[in-house]
């Protein structure tokens, strides 16, 4: 018997793939059935020694140190290894890293060497066809003049020509077509003026067409304000503005018209542009360029006055004249995230009061056509009803403003889109569930409703000279007007798109 107490030889570590080999329990093999598994052990065993020396002759060559590749570069392809696992040769060697191209500087060309085949453009040359020649130089670039002949228009009036490197399609006027593309030495003396104007902005604006007193549509689109006469269909353009305009709203003569926009760009070289516009100009204000409100005549088109530069922060999102006392104020939402309200005497150009009416999306605002002090709001959750207060010490007066908030208990509503006013002093309103709800003067409660007059939000009412009232839905498409009492429908109809 084998002595326990003598050291067993540590088993080897398998490789993978060889099989495991028998051993005996204490010199005893285990017990087995047959003859056949007999022989097993020995087979295994044999099998076992033949893998074993055939694994590590193997193992003994996949071992040996590889050598480590190189990080590749970004113009430098992966190398090409044979079986042997060795490096047998690149396909490219490494090439120069190229420089930055200049603006209209077209692509070097590299071969397969890393030598370039041609410097960059061999000072490439860039035609315009009517004003320079572009030559590009190493690092530098040059103009220079060219003196460009008679080149005839192509087919339909069409030529190309370049313009910092890019194609540029131009269109030759009607009657010139025939003729050549000349280059004028000076500048023209004509000026262009603006035909038509196509578009409407009502995506984002709300209470923003009205109807003057000449019979013309007023709207705005852009940074222009558009007076459409329908009866002879024609434009006209009030362009006085420098950036894109929110609100306007029209006086109570129906002849004033205010308009408000947003933040513009600070180039002080087209102010010499919007002069051949707008007198104001000639004497630009240091924030011109600002959110501001302007006040002008619909009949010459002419800046009465300009409000608001320096003080209001991101644009113009509500305006409203009074009506009272004949249009002396003008009511301005600042269109910045606590929307702030405030009154102006346009006329010398005084503010009056503000305060903050909204953390919310705020969409129209307007002065009580029968109390100056009194003016509504609208909005996202929100419908306030504000007054203006005076205390008065002495020889002077301090204005300020207080408000209540509109109570709509079971008639809640997440939007308030539009508002108008009754003849008798109410306030009537539309939302976004389709109801129709009236608020007496003076007062934050409810008088009473017309719930679901539309199906979806009502996006437009106003109440007519009559007394009646047009209200329009916005998914159902109707347009409908409403007796007196604005709950029984007196006429209606469908139209195609959104109201």
């Amino acid at each position: 018997m084998n002595d326990p107490d003598k050291v067993k030889p540590k088993p080897k570590p398998l490789i993978r793939g060889q099989s495991m080999p028998a051993f005996k329990l204490n010199g005893v093999s285990p017990p087995v059935k047959d003859k056949q598994q007999q022989q097993r052990p020995q087979i295994a065993k044999s099998s076992a020694d033949h893998e074993e020396s055939r694994t590590e002759t193997m193992n003994s060559q996949q071992l040996k140190k590889r050598p480590k590749p190189k990080p590749l570069l970004r113009v430098e392809s992966v190398p090409i290894f044979n079986l042997a696992l060795e490096k047998t040769e690149e396909k490219t060697k490494q090439m120069p890293k190229p420089k930055p191209l200049l603006r209209g500087q077209s692509l070097p060309i590299f071969n397969l060497t890393g030598d370039k085949t041609a410097e960059i453009a061999k000072q490439r040359r860039f035609v315009s066809e009517s004003t320079s020649t572009l030559r590009m130089s190493g690092t530098s670039v040059e103009y220079s003049k060219q003196e460009i002949t008679d080149k005839p228009i192509g087919q339909n009036g069409v030529f190309r020509q370049y313009l910092r490197g890019r194609p540029i399609t131009m269109f030759a006027p009607s009657d010139s077509a025939e003729q050549g593309a000349k280059k004028e030495s000076t500048l023209p003396t004509e000026m262009l003026r603006a035909e038509w104007v196509y578009g409407y902005r009502g995506r984002d604006c709300a209470d923003n067409l009205h109807e003057l007193a000449s019979g013309e549509i007023v709207y705005n689109i852009a940074s222009v304000v558009v007076l459409y006469d329908p009866r002879a269909g024609t434009q006209r353009h009030y362009l006085g503005h420098n950036s894109s305009i929110q609100c306007l709203a029209v006086h109570p003569a129906g002849v004033l018209v205010t308009s408000g926009q947003v933040m513009g760009v600070n180039r002080r070289e087209q102010i010499a542009v919007y002069e051949k516009f707008d007198g104001f100009y000639e004497t630009p204000d240091p924030n011109w360029y600002k959110p501001h409100v302007r006040v002008w005549d619909s009949k010459t088109l002419q800046t009465l006055a300009v409000i608001g530069g320096g003080k209001l922060q991101f644009g113009v999102c509500a305006v409203s004249f009074s009506v009272s006392d004949g249009g002396g104020r003008v009511l301005v939402v600042d269109d910045s995230p606590g929307k702030i309200l405030t009154v102006w005497d346009w006329k010398n150009g005084d503010l009056l009061c503000e305060a903050v009416a909204t953390r919310d999306l705020l969409e129209t605002a307007a002065f009580h056509p029968m109390d100056s002090d009194m003016m509504v709001t609208a909005g996202k959750n929100h419908l306030g009803f504000w007054t203006i207060k005076k205390i008065t010490a002495g020889s002077t007066s301090k204005a300020f403003l207080t408000t209540k908030k509109g109570l709509f208990a079971e008639h809640q509503a997440k939007f308030v889109h539009c508002l108008d006013f009754g003849d008798n002093g109410d306030v009537i309103t539309g939302d976004s569930k389709g109801s129709i709800l009236v608020w007496k003067k003076g007062c934050n409660r409810i008088s009473h409703a017309n719930p679901a007059a539309h199906k979806g939000g009502i996006m437009a009412l106003r109440v007519t000279s009559e007394g009646t009232m047009v209200t329009g839905g916005g998914k159902d498409r109707r347009v409908v007007v409403w007796d007196r009492s604005y709950t029984r429908p007196l006429r209606e109809c469908k139209v195609r798109g959104n109201v």
